[in-house]
């Protein structure tokens, strides 16, 4: 038996060795945390700027403690530029203004001056011409470059010197040209991954959309020819009854059940009919996803924001309550598809109008100036056919004009979807 004494022992050097499993695998985690964090093939762009930017101020502190200077000016906007660049909650315009502050305090008060403030600077301005729409991104590039050249001037006691002064300039227009180039580029990667997966989805809904249309055939056909013909050998055999009135009683029989057959035959063609045709109407009505549709159109023009020239839209009216999902998808698809040619193929701001009148047909109108045609232009894709046939299905009308100045689309729905007769 082991004495009390050591049994307690053993439960604390047990304790103790959790705790130390568990300190170890909490510092693996940070280790790794740190790791992933400095691999910058995961997002070069946004990663690789803040690397050089921290490998600077590691070298500036180091030189200083090797010089054994510390500046404490210096040393403390090394350090304010670096949290500036790395806390991400803080909101761009108190970011701006702390960096304005911060290189007019370097230039004014440092010596030696932190290399690390305007390194930082130029990070977080590429940082903003990335992520941030371009008007916004200018104001912050004209506020951070004048505030370098200004402080430069001002702490040189207003003798100018011009090369340094070019040098912020132009760095700042080049840092800026650079992060609105990749953000063009993302723009376009996201545009034509959206218009692979509208592709995608657009395949599907034809091959379900032919699927119904089989379906109503088949009903057609079943309609007019087998119910036809089964209605008339019923009718025939109850004409048969009646003449043989006399016949026997097993003759009778064979009549009677060959009449109930027929009957039930009919009925079943019936019930199956029905369900053909609620599959073939319920099918082309759920082509239109629930999650988009008109009342989406907001949101659809704030996706062109980042753009130089966001379009313009304006509604009249209030979208019908009893607008089918079919319907109310087409006009989204048809905005969608129409700014999306216009931003690739025209210039300038784009103009939708959506209005919908009470109890009248829906009218969607995108206007937007033409860029001159060149040879490429000229060759026309499927995106005008695609948006005509969507509009021919539920029942609508498509009307283009260019007169080689300004490309006008005008869609018009009706607000119920009409059912064409077959």
């Amino acid at each position: 038996m082991i004495p009390p004494i050591q049994m307690e022992e053993f439960g604390n050097a047990r304790v103790h060795d959790e705790a130390g499993v568990s300190f170890q695998s909490g510092m693996i985690d940070s280790m790794r945390a740190v790791v992933d964090w400095f691999d910058v093939r995961a997002d070069p762009v946004g990663k690789l700027p803040k690397l050089i930017g921290y490998a600077t101020a590691m070298v500036e502190i180091v030189s200083m403690g090797l010089d054994g200077r510390f500046v404490g000016v210096t040393l403390l906007l090394t350090v304010a530029a670096c949290v500036l660049v790395s806390v991400k909650t803080v909101p761009p315009k108190l970011v701006c203004a702390g960096f304005v502050l911060g290189i007019c305090a370097n230039e004014m008060f440092a010596d030696p001056k932190a290399v690390t403030v305007i390194v930082m600077a130029y990070v977080w301005l590429f940082d903003m011409s990335v992520a941030r729409p371009r008007s916004e991104a200018l104001i912050y590039v004209l506020w951070v470059g004048g505030s370098l050249c200004a402080a430069h001037i001002l702490g040189a006691r207003l003798s100018i010197a011009t090369l340094t002064v070019l040098v912020y300039a132009l760095w700042a227009a080049v840092v800026a040209s650079l992060g609105a180039a990749i953000q063009s580029q993302r723009l376009y990667v996201a545009s034509v991954v959206d218009r692979a997966a509208r592709a995608e989805r657009t395949k599907e809904e034809t091959a379900l959309r032919r699927v119904a249309e089989e379906r109503l055939r088949i009903a057609r056909e079943l309609h007019d020819v087998v119910a036809h013909h089964i209605t008339v050998v019923g009718m025939q055999i109850n004409l048969a009854r009646a003449r043989l009135g006399g016949a026997s009683a097993d003759v009778e029989s064979a009549l009677v059940q060959a009449g109930d057959s027929t009957h039930s035959v009919i009925l079943e063609m019936q019930d199956i009919l029905q369900v053909l045709r609620d599959m073939g109407s319920d099918q082309s009505e759920a082509l239109a996803p629930a999650d988009v549709g008109s009342s989406d159109l907001g949101q659809l023009v704030q996706s062109f924001e980042l753009l130089e020239n966001p379009p313009r839209l304006g509604v009249e009216g209030v979208p019908p309550p009893d607008i089918p999902p079919s319907v109310d998808l087409a006009v989204y698809r048809v905005v969608q598809e129409a700014l999306t040619n216009a931003y690739k193929h025209g210039i300038g701001r784009a103009e939708v109008n959506v209005n919908f009148g009470a109890n009248a047909d829906i009218a969607v109108t995108v206007r937007n100036s033409t860029a001159p045609r060149t040879e490429q232009t000229e060759a026309s894709g499927w995106g005008l056919v695609g948006m005509r046939e969507r509009v021919q299905a539920v029942g609508g009308s498509l009307d283009i004009v260019d007169d080689g100045r300004v490309f006008t689309l005008r869609a018009v729905f009706p607000p119920r979807r009409r059912h064409h007769s077959a």
